[in-house]
């Protein structure tokens, strides 16, 4: 956006697993949290919200893309989300904002396998989901590799430079 721009500055913060009282602007006097607490103190804060899903890579999905796993096709951890998406970060960029993400994504792998626990309630609830003869939910006609953007190993080994429009993100960290 141009120095002029009236537009507001957007800062999604996604945190696995941490509760709102875990921060000093929501009442918490024991875990100091100042950055945080400002930022919250000049922002716009929603303090009522509900999942679409409880695992990591639905809900993030659902975030994204503002669908029900349903909708998107990532129903549990290990379906990457289709890249070809509509997400309101590629719409905020559409839009002229520079589009950023630092972080943990988990829009793709990270190149771990389920944990035994989950991937028996995922055999339970889907027979036939984690088959390797079956094709994935999300059918993608791309090169290989296409959702091994996110690898730990391929990170850890060295710099992996992310694709242009990576889900709507311009810059990856």
């Amino acid at each position: 956006m141009s120095p002029k721009s009236k537009s507001p500055n957007i800062l999604v913060f996604i945190a696995d697993q941490l509760r709102a009282d875990h921060l000093g602007a929501y009442g918490n006097t024991e875990v100091r949290t100042p950055n945080l607490d400002r930022l919250a103190a000049s922002s716009t804060v929603y303090d009522s919200a509900h999942v679409a899903n409880p695992t990591c890579m639905p809900n993030r999905a659902s975030l994204l893309t503002g669908r029900w796993p349903s909708g998107h096709g990532t129903q549990y951890n290990g379906i990457p989300v289709n890249p070809d998406a509509s997400t309101f970060v590629r719409q905020l960029s559409r839009c002229g904002y520079r589009t950023s993400a630092v972080g943990k994504l988990h829009h793709q792998n990270m190149g771990w396998d389920f944990e035994p626990e989950q991937r028996q309630q995922i055999l339970e609830s889907a027979p036939g989901l984690l088959d390797p003869e079956l094709p994935d939910a999300v059918v993608a006609r791309r090169e290989p590799g296409w959702d091994q953007w996110e690898n730990r190993a391929r990170h850890e080994a060295g710099y992996v430079a992310m694709p242009d429009d990576y889900y709507g993100y311009q810059d990856v960290d």
